[in-house]
Parts: C-alpha cells; sequence; structure tokens
C-alpha cells in the first residue's frame, strides 16, 4: 500500500489544509494519506485550540486515512527539531512520500538550500557564527548566513531573501534538510500555496490562514446561543464542514490560559536552565523579572530581545510548565526520535495499513495506552493532556476522557 506522509497541527483544520490533503493523493497516487499531528501543544509554544481528539476526527473526515500524533518533545520544539522528529516518524511508518505546502512551490530551489544547510559548508559556519555574535537570533542569523554562503555562486541567489523570509518555505527547507541528512526513503512532494499569508490575522474567504482563525476565534464571544450561531456561520466560509461539525467554539483555549501555572512555577524556581529553550541569560532574564501575576503572553513580551525571539521565549516557557527538558531531547536523538508511534485515529476500511506499519517496523506502535510500555517519552505526551485536560475544565467546564479511556478514533 502506497502512502503519502503529511505534518501537521490542524490548529484548527481549514480548506487549505483539506486542499493539500487532496492534492497529496492526487499527486502522488497514494493508496493512503497518513497524517502526524501536534498533540496538545503546537510548535510556536502554545496549546492546541482545540483538543488533538477533535482536530484527528477533523482530519479524517476530510481525507486523511490515518493520524499518529507527533510527541509533546518534537511538536513544541524548533523548527529544525520539529522537521527531523516528524520526518523520521512518518520514515518509520513506511511513507512512499513527504507533501507539504510552500509559499515557492518550487521543489529544486528549496532541495538546493536545504542541502546548503544541511551539509554546513565552513564558509556557511563562518558567517553563522558571525551572525550570531552581532546578537541575532538563530532563525535571523541562519537566512544572514544563507544569503552571504551562496551570494554570488548560485544564478537564483536574488531569490533568496523572499524565499527564507516566508514561514512555510522555512519549514519545507527544515524537512528537506531532515530527509537528507537522516537518508530516509520518502520522495518530497510540495503544493504551492494558495489563499492568505501564513501571519495574516484577519480571515478571507474561502482559503484563509490558521492564524487568522485562531484570531476570530479568541476574539469571537461565544457565551450565547445568536453570537455562537453566528460564529459558526463565518467559520463555514474557511473550515469545510465535516471539520466545522467536530469543533465547539466555546472550547478553544489560548496561551494565556496557562498564566497560573507559570505563576506557580516562577514561585518555587531560582534557576530555568534544566528546561528547554533557556540558556543561563534567557533564566536570568526571567529571574529579573518583577514577580507579579500577569498573562504568559505579557511575560513573553517582555522578555522577548533581539536574540531571543517571542516564538522561542513561548516555547521555552511552555517547556518549563510540561517539563520538556535538554535531557529529554538527548534521548529523543539518541533513539533517532522514534521510541513509539502513537496511533490517534484512523479510517474503518484502512485498517490494514497498521499490520503494514506493524510487519515492517520494531518501533512499538501504541494503540492502546494501558499497553505502552513505561517510558519517560511517552509520559511526557500523557502528561500535557492530563494538564490540556485540566486547564481547559476549569475554562469550561468540559472535561475530555483521559489518555487511558480516550481511545483510537475510528470514522
Amino acid at each position: 500500500m502506497k502512502a503519502v506522509g503529511i505534518i501537521a497541527e490542524y490548529n484548527p483544520f481549514h480548506n487549505g489544509h483539506a486542499y493539500l490533503i487532496k492534492q497529496a493523493r492526487k499527486q502522488t497516487d497514494a493508496d493512503a494519506v497518513i497524517v502526524i499531528m501536534s498533540g496538545s501543544f503546537v510548535q510556536r509554544g502554545e496549546p492546541a485550540i482545540f483538543d488533538k481528539y477533535t482536530r484527528t476526527r477533523a482530519a479524517l473526515a476530510c481525507g486523511a486515512d490515518l493520524v499518529l500524533e507527533l510527541p509533546v518533545w518534537c511538536a513544541t520544539a524548533s523548527a529544525e527539531l520539529f522537521a527531523a522528529g516528524a520526518v523520521a516518524q512518518l520514515t518509520a511508518a513506511g511513507c512512499d512520500f513527504l507533501c507539504f505546502g510552500s509559499e515557492c512551490g518550487n521543489l529544486s530551489l528549496l532541495q538546493q538550500v536545504a542541502k546548503l544547510l544541511a551539509e554546513e559548508p565552513p564558509a556557511y559556519r563562518d558567517h553563522l557564527q558571525t551572525a550570531l555574535r552581532t546578537g541575532l537570533s538563530y532563525p535571523a542569523a541562519v537566512m544572514k548566513a544563507a544569503s552571504h554562503t551562496i551570494e554570488g555562486h548560485w544564478a537564483l541567489s536574488d531569490q533568496l531573501p523572499a524565499l527564507l523570509s516566508s514561514p512555510n518555505n522555512l519549514l519545507s527547507i527544515e524537512y528537506l534538510k531532515a530527509i537528507y541528512r537522516q537518508h530516509s526513503s520518502m520522495q518530497p512532494v510540495t503544493i504551492q500555496r494558495i489563499g492568505q499569508g501564513y501571519h495574516d490575522t484577519t480571515p478571507t474567504e474561502p482559503y484563509s490562514s490558521a492564524s487568522a482563525i485562531r484570531n476570530y476565534l479568541h476574539t469571537s464571544d461565544s457565551d450565547s446561543t445568536t453570537v455562537e450561531n453566528q460564529t459558526f456561520s463565518e467559520l463555514s466560509q474557511w473550515m469545510p464542514p465535516e471539520a466545522l461539525s467536530c469543533i465547539q467554539p466555546a472550547q478553544a483555549l489560548r496561551a494565556d490560559d496557562f498564566s497560573g501555572l507559570l505563576d506557580y512555577r516562577r514561585c518555587y524556581t531560582d534557576d530555568f536552565t534544566k528546561w528547554a529553550g533557556f540558556s543561563p541569560a534567557l533564566s536570568n532574564r526571567l529571574l529579573a523579572l518583577e514577580h507579579t501575576p500577569v498573562a504568559l503572553t505579557e511575560v513573553a513580551a517582555q522578555l522577548k530581545t533581539k536574540q531571543y525571539t517571542y516564538s522561542h521565549i513561548s516555547r521555552a516557557l511552555f517547556h518549563m510548565l510540561l517539563d520538556i527538558r535538554y535531557t529529554d531531547l538527548e534521548a529523543a536523538e539518541a533513539v533517532g526520535y522514534t521510541p513509539y508511534l502513537r496511533v490517534l485515529g484512523i479510517r474503518r476500511e484502512m485498517t490494514g495499513l497498521l499490520r503494514q506499519i506493524s510487519r515492517n517496523t520494531d518501533i512499538p506502535l501504541i494503540n492502546k495506552v494501558a499497553d505502552a510500555l513505561p517510558d519517560r517519552l511517552f509520559q511526557l505526551d500523557l502528561q500535557a493532556s492530563h494538564l490540556y485536560r485540566s486547564v481547559l475544565y476549569h475554562k469550561t467546564r468540559v472535561l475530555l476522557p483521559d489518555e487511558y479511556r480516550a481511545g483510537v478514533s475510528i470514522l
């Protein structure tokens, strides 16, 4: 059975995601679409707007055949680790293709840049260190180093600034780097992104960005039936009806719903450096902040500098809340980012796909949490889900099934 893999957050699932699934299947002629999806928390350093089971059902209803969970220690990491872990897991699942969206839609161009960054020639490393010494953030330093290295030695070097300033292009390059470094057998396929830009904050029909839809949901008051009906009417412009039927707008979570937990952690911590993302300098900056109860996003904004991007800081804060440590990332790397494959959902007619994966890999395939071996990395997933469930309950009085009772979603 030929399979195409997609790396996703579906935060939330929208028309653009449905388009990518359709194009992935069409362009690869795959028999199955395997999605590896972030669970309770996402790469930008915040909770997923809806719980992972809701987003899994939306994905299955809109064309995915199997949804695996991207482990939380990977889902909340830098773009490089996020990509490395997702590529490793989809390779282990036996995917023949990896399909991803990009602004440029030019696979050859993306591959050339990815190869350069993956190999890190001496000239590139020198430029990178120089850029970092000036106080640039790591992403900005990478962009500058790549531009300097390629300038004058590549016929398409004039296209590099636009290429490296587009978020989906950057993530595409990270996927291609991971394929190259891991010698993955997956064949990359890119689909040109359509509709709104990644960072657009006001939705427009029909292809709005996830950021814009989240912004709409967070600014909509869905307490009354009238307003909630209006919310669904608006969302129907940007989300497939199958995905829309899975969600409850009033159950949307945001980063600031975790502010009290951050305040509690700060009360009893005098050194943050064991948690991933915290350098001694960033730890000292957090310790130096006036300790008054404020929103988590306000704390992140106060810590932001030229060197530390807002996303980096937000990820570090959630690593602290989720107890994701540098030692955990080292342990994940030591096992090739594939300590297990966790199944979140599957289409009923595709259960043979699980048997195929089990036959072709020695990596544990977790269908039932109770049967999973005790493992620190898997426990982080369970703890993250419990924390998300707890915060959602205290905000909305909606109680999700716990990880032992939720089970695999079958559509």
